[in-house]
Protein backbone atom coordinates (compact mmCIF):
# COMPACT_ATOMS: atom_id res chain seq x y z
CA UNK A 1 0.00 0.00 0.00
CA UNK A 2 2.94 2.37 0.21
CA UNK A 3 5.58 3.19 -2.29
CA UNK A 4 9.16 2.36 -1.47
CA UNK A 5 10.21 6.02 -1.55
CA UNK A 6 11.72 7.07 1.76
CA UNK A 7 11.82 10.57 3.19
CA UNK A 8 8.96 11.71 0.95
CA UNK A 9 5.74 13.16 2.35
CA UNK A 10 3.08 10.55 3.08
CA UNK A 11 -0.36 11.07 1.54
CA UNK A 12 -3.41 9.08 2.68
CA UNK A 13 -5.80 8.67 -0.26
CA UNK A 14 -9.36 7.90 0.91
CA UNK A 15 -11.98 6.95 -1.68
CA UNK A 16 -14.57 4.17 -1.84
CA UNK A 17 -13.99 3.69 -5.59
CA UNK A 18 -11.02 1.34 -6.17
CA UNK A 19 -10.28 2.70 -9.66
CA UNK A 20 -10.05 6.29 -8.37
CA UNK A 21 -7.86 5.24 -5.41
CA UNK A 22 -5.56 3.40 -7.78
CA UNK A 23 -5.39 6.34 -10.20
CA UNK A 24 -4.63 8.75 -7.36
CA UNK A 25 -1.94 6.45 -5.97
CA UNK A 26 -0.25 6.07 -9.37
CA UNK A 27 -0.29 9.82 -10.03
CA UNK A 28 1.14 10.70 -6.64
CA UNK A 29 3.73 7.91 -6.55
CA UNK A 30 5.02 9.09 -9.94
CA UNK A 31 5.51 12.45 -8.25
CA UNK A 32 7.60 10.85 -5.53
CA UNK A 33 5.07 10.78 -2.69
CA UNK A 34 4.51 7.81 -0.44
CA UNK A 35 0.83 6.86 -0.68
CA UNK A 36 -1.39 4.93 1.70
CA UNK A 37 -4.91 3.99 0.67
CA UNK A 38 -8.19 3.58 2.55
CA UNK A 39 -11.51 2.50 1.07
CA UNK A 40 -13.63 4.45 3.55
CA UNK A 41 -13.54 6.75 6.55
CA UNK A 42 -13.44 3.95 9.10
CA UNK A 43 -10.30 2.46 7.54
CA UNK A 44 -8.80 5.94 7.12
CA UNK A 45 -9.15 6.68 10.83
CA UNK A 46 -7.43 3.39 11.68
CA UNK A 47 -4.56 4.18 9.28
CA UNK A 48 -4.20 7.65 10.83
CA UNK A 49 -4.13 6.15 14.32
CA UNK A 50 -1.50 3.58 13.35
CA UNK A 51 0.69 6.13 11.54
CA UNK A 52 0.93 8.34 14.61
CA UNK A 53 1.28 11.76 12.96
CA UNK A 54 3.46 10.75 10.00
CA UNK A 55 0.82 11.55 7.37
CA UNK A 56 1.29 14.98 5.79
CA UNK A 57 -1.93 15.11 3.75
CA UNK A 58 -5.26 13.30 3.58
CA UNK A 59 -7.16 13.38 0.30
CA UNK A 60 -10.70 12.65 1.45
CA UNK A 61 -13.69 11.78 -0.72
CA UNK A 62 -16.78 13.56 0.60
CA UNK A 63 -19.31 10.88 -0.37
CA UNK A 64 -18.53 7.44 1.04
CA UNK A 65 -20.47 4.62 2.69
CA UNK A 66 -20.13 3.87 6.43
CA UNK A 67 -18.63 7.27 7.27
CA UNK A 68 -18.91 10.37 5.10
CA UNK A 69 -15.92 12.56 4.30
CA UNK A 70 -17.25 15.28 6.60
CA UNK A 71 -17.72 12.87 9.51
CA UNK A 72 -14.32 11.32 8.86
CA UNK A 73 -12.77 14.80 8.92
CA UNK A 74 -14.37 15.65 12.26
CA UNK A 75 -13.11 12.40 13.79
CA UNK A 76 -9.61 12.60 12.32
CA UNK A 77 -9.08 15.84 14.23
CA UNK A 78 -8.97 13.69 17.37
CA UNK A 79 -5.92 11.84 16.01
CA UNK A 80 -3.98 14.62 14.35
CA UNK A 81 -5.12 18.24 14.46
CA UNK A 82 -2.22 19.29 12.21
CA UNK A 83 -2.70 17.02 9.20
CA UNK A 84 -3.81 18.86 6.06
CA UNK A 85 -7.03 17.65 4.43
CA UNK A 86 -7.91 18.04 0.78
CA UNK A 87 -11.56 17.23 0.05
CA UNK A 88 -12.39 15.45 -3.20
CA UNK A 89 -15.74 15.15 -4.88
CA UNK A 90 -17.45 14.85 -8.21
CA UNK A 91 -19.94 17.44 -6.96
CA UNK A 92 -19.39 21.17 -6.72
CA UNK A 93 -18.18 22.14 -3.27
CA UNK A 94 -20.93 24.34 -1.83
CA UNK A 95 -20.84 23.36 1.81
CA UNK A 96 -18.43 26.09 2.86
CA UNK A 97 -16.31 23.62 4.83
CA UNK A 98 -13.07 25.16 3.65
CA UNK A 99 -13.86 28.31 5.62
CA UNK A 100 -14.73 26.33 8.71
CA UNK A 101 -11.38 24.80 9.65
CA UNK A 102 -7.76 25.78 9.18
CA UNK A 103 -6.94 22.11 8.65
CA UNK A 104 -8.92 21.96 5.39
CA UNK A 105 -6.42 22.72 2.66
CA UNK A 106 -8.89 22.89 -0.20
CA UNK A 107 -10.84 20.92 -2.72
CA UNK A 108 -10.00 18.85 -5.80
CA UNK A 109 -12.62 17.85 -8.36
CA UNK A 110 -13.17 14.30 -9.58
CA UNK A 111 -12.44 12.78 -11.99
CA UNK A 112 -8.82 13.56 -11.31
CA UNK A 113 -6.65 15.14 -13.95
CA UNK A 114 -3.06 14.04 -13.29
CA UNK A 115 -1.47 17.47 -13.69
CA UNK A 116 -4.12 19.20 -11.57
CA UNK A 117 -3.96 16.65 -8.76
CA UNK A 118 -0.15 16.77 -8.68
CA UNK A 119 -0.15 20.59 -8.64
CA UNK A 120 -2.76 20.87 -5.87
CA UNK A 121 -0.98 18.33 -3.66
CA UNK A 122 2.36 20.07 -4.14
CA UNK A 123 0.85 23.48 -3.33
CA UNK A 124 -0.86 22.19 -0.18
CA UNK A 125 2.30 20.50 1.09
CA UNK A 126 4.47 23.55 0.34
CA UNK A 127 2.02 25.79 2.25
CA UNK A 128 1.98 23.33 5.14
CA UNK A 129 5.78 23.23 5.26
CA UNK A 130 6.07 27.02 5.14
CA UNK A 131 3.53 27.36 7.94
CA UNK A 132 5.41 24.85 10.09
CA UNK A 133 8.66 26.77 9.58
CA UNK A 134 7.03 30.08 10.47
CA UNK A 135 5.44 28.59 13.57
CA UNK A 136 8.74 27.04 14.62
CA UNK A 137 10.68 30.27 14.10
CA UNK A 138 8.07 32.37 15.92
CA UNK A 139 7.87 30.14 18.97
CA UNK A 140 8.99 32.16 21.99
CA UNK A 141 9.02 29.11 24.24
CA UNK A 142 12.51 27.95 23.43
CA UNK A 143 15.64 29.59 22.08
CA UNK A 144 16.64 28.60 18.55
CA UNK A 145 19.56 26.54 19.84
CA UNK A 146 17.21 24.44 21.95
CA UNK A 147 14.88 23.73 19.02
CA UNK A 148 17.62 22.14 16.98
CA UNK A 149 18.27 22.49 13.27
CA UNK A 150 15.37 23.06 10.92
CA UNK A 151 14.94 20.13 8.59
CA UNK A 152 13.36 20.84 5.26
CA UNK A 153 11.65 18.14 3.26
CA UNK A 154 11.66 18.67 -0.43
CA UNK A 155 8.16 18.54 -1.87
CA UNK A 156 8.33 16.55 -5.11
CA UNK A 157 7.54 18.40 -8.32
CA UNK A 158 6.09 16.52 -11.25
CA UNK A 159 3.07 18.52 -12.39
CA UNK A 160 4.94 19.66 -15.50
CA UNK A 161 5.57 16.04 -16.52
CA UNK A 162 1.92 15.00 -16.18
CA UNK A 163 -0.39 14.79 -19.20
Amino acid sequence: MTSETTGSPIVLFVDDEPALRSLGRVILERCGYRVLEAEDGVVALEVLRLQGGRIALVILDLTMPRLSGEDTFRRLQQFDRHVAVLFASGEIMERGLTDEHEQIAGFVAKPYRPRELAAVVREVLERRQAKQLLTQEASPLAPASARGPTRLRMVPSCARRMP
